[in-house]
């Protein structure tokens, strides 16, 4: 597949030599000797310090197998090309050096250095070496509606696993690129970054990239999705098939604290194997993956980008703007915000709480559903007690028609009524879910239970969800943090998210380094930013975004009436006009310099409770 994206501009090579007798040990030996000498030339002539701290023979002896080579030259993969490392290429090219010497002179892995790796290397050591390197795949998955096949373009980024190890070992990203479908694109890219930490990104937002959906963004300039390190298609990814199959999780009445315990032992075997296969697990951070975005934008040529992050991926833009370069984020979008200073692992008793409570009011403000269910509140604490009392197994099916079974504890229901606040278009059915509940009408809990169904595709690569807790979240948990949370929470609420939960119960054995402080502290930036949230949300509540758009001090913060878990999916359809969400969006990221019309967010009515 042909594209058009732009590349990075190279420096112009020296003229070489004619080569018509290329193939005699002649030849070869005078060529190389010739770019040893204009390398020798160019590369002393250049002003800034030449960090030539080694003579040939005295360079590290790194050798890889299957690693791919991002800088040329590079033999100690410092992020420079020196003059000994240019020497040291020239003597392998002549034979009086073996390849191991330098590994990654070999830039083609053919086992040889030839003309074109030693020009390379000096054109390395004269613009710098690239953080990262680009190279085009098929795609992994069809083309999303309406998506001109043309305008898609797919590839592997690959990039160190672990930058400060300097160990030559690299890793796959996998990523997607749709280009922009209007005449004059503008330069600067609009970056999806996804959930969880975890979540596949090709696999679960590509397909919802349709044209239509897409219009309003990419009549304008590209779109990227890619699966961040350790996700999905990115290689290696941190996929953990020890822990208990998702539809064979809730088929028995185990308490949290069982349910921990079980998971804890699934994980740790899941730890003790990618150990042994190599993966570096202190490498895996929002941190890396934030210079993974540096190099993705550097290696396709982009000087500036947008970035959109949803969830956990709001995560990774903060980091961004903290770590990367001033001016070459243009703009970001944190919708569903998770601040750096909130501890994850901690948050999902109080925001269920506060959700749950919020909507109790809302019905009792409405009429209708306070007549229908003149005590809500009441009757969901009562349901609780019940189905931890006597839990019925309700029979359901995945959106794909796979069978699952659920035991139907008390906890589990707590946490179905989390999810069902996750989601706009199944709030208003909350007080007939509890009231089927406490009558027993499995036809309606089977429906709901459905709900989790929509959470078990297995397109999240928990062992990577682990290793970013326990590197940079589930150190700053304290007792005293913990505590603080849970005061005044319902015990029957709290008795759902067991304290220390599978991070806590992991993490001390996992392995990981002690974070930087910088990881649990609040990021401050004046950058562009548009911050969104949705009213009803229990996995980032508004008082995050709130959290974070107060050092954001170029920020828009916009709370959407009614609405779960990632606004810009709670009105989601591949067709049609574009929904309330994109709109602000799309006007953001066209002039981030102005707050968008924030119009249609104020219209949103209040959901309307389902009362039968």
């Amino acid at each position: 597949m042909t594209s058009s994206l732009r590349t990075i501009p190279r420096s112009p090579s020296p003229a070489l030599p004619d080569s018509g007798a290329f193939g005699s040990a002649a030849a070869r030996a005078a060529r190389a000797s010739w770019v040893a000498l204009a390398a020798l030339m160019i590369v002393a002539s250049r002003p800034a310090p030449l960090h030539a701290t080694a003579f040939p023979d005295e360079l590290p002896v790194t050798p890889r197998v299957g690693a791919e080579v991002i800088c040329g030259g590079d033999c100690n993969y410092d992020g420079m090309n020196r003059i000994d490392e240019l020497l040291t290429g020239v003597n392998i090219a002549l034979g009086l050096a073996t390849p191991d010497r330098c590994v990654a002179i070999d830039r083609e892995g053919d086992g040889t250095a030839g003309v074109e790796d030693l020009v390379g290397a000096v054109a390395n050591a004269l613009s710098g070496c690239p953080t990262a390197r680009f190279v085009t795949t098929e795609c992994h998955i069809p083309t999303p509606d309406g998506q001109d096949p043309a305008k898609v373009m797919c590839g592997d980024l690959i990039v160190p696993e672990n930058r400060a190890a300097r160990n030559g070992r690299t890793i796959h990203l996998a990523l997607e690129v749709l280009k922009a479908t209007g005449p004059a694109p503008e330069p600067d890219p609009f970056v999806n970054l996804s959930g969880g930490p975890g979540q596949w990104a090709i696999d679960t937002l590509g397909p919802l990239q349709t044209a239509e959906f897409l219009m309003p963004i990419q009549s304008k300039r590209d779109v990227i999705l890619f699966d961040p390190r350790g996700t999905g298609r990115s290689q290696p990814a941190l996929d953990c098939p020890e822990l208990v199959q998702p539809r064979d999780a809730f088929n028995e009445a185990l308490t949290p604290e069982q349910e921990v315990e079980r998971d804890a032992a699934g994980l740790l075997a899941c730890r003790d194997r990618l150990v042994a296969e190599g993966v570096d697990l202190a490498a895996y951070t929002s941190a890396a993956t934030a210079q993974d975005i540096a190099g993705l934008m550097q290696a396709l040529g982009y000087e500036r980008y947008n970035l959109y992050g949803l969830s956990y991926g709001t995560r990774v833009a903060l980091t961004a703007l903290r770590d990367l370069p001033a001016g070459r984020i243009r703009s970001v979008v944190l919708d569903s915000a998770v601040p750096l200073q909130a501890d994850i692992s901690l948050a999902f008793a109080k925001p269920t709480a506060d959700s749950l409570a919020l909507a109790f009011a809302d019905c009792a403000s409405q009429q209708a559903c306070n007549d229908a269910y003149p005590d809500l509140s009441q009757a969901f604490f009562d349901v609780v007690e019940q189905l931890n009392a006597s839990p019925p197994t309700v029979q359901s099916a995945t959106p794909e028609g796979q069978p699952f079974s659920v035991v139907l504890t008390g906890d589990r229901f707590v946490t179905l009524v989390g999810l069902v606040l996750q989601e706009a278009s199944v709030t208003p059915f909350l007080p007939l879910l509890i009231q089927a509940a406490a009558n027993g009408n499995m036809g309606i809990l089977a429906e709901a239970v459905s709900v989790f169904g929509r959470s078990l595709n297995g397109f999240d690569s928990i062992g990577l969800t682990t290793t970013v807790i326990c590197n940079e979240d589930n150190p700053f948990v304290t007792t005293a943090a913990v505590d603080a949370l849970n005061q005044g929470i319902d015990p029957r609420i709290l008795h759902a998210f067991p304290n220390p939960d599978f991070f806590g119960r992991v993490c001390p054995e996992w392995g990981t380094p002690a974070p930087d402080p910088a990881e649990n502290a609040a990021v401050v930036s004046d950058v562009p930013a548009l911050v969104l949230a949705g009213q009803y949300d229990p996995s980032t509540p508004p008082a995050w975004s709130a959290m974070v758009a107060a050092t954001l001090s170029h920020s828009t913060l916009l709370e959407f009436r009614g609405f779960g878990h990632v606004v810009l999916g709670q009105q989601y359809a591949p067709t049609g006009p574009p929904s309330c969400a994109m709109q602000v969006i799309a006007q953001f990221i066209d002039d981030p310099s102005r707050a968008p019309d924030r119009s249609c967010v104020d219209e949103l009515p209040p959901p309307t409770f389902f009362t039968g």
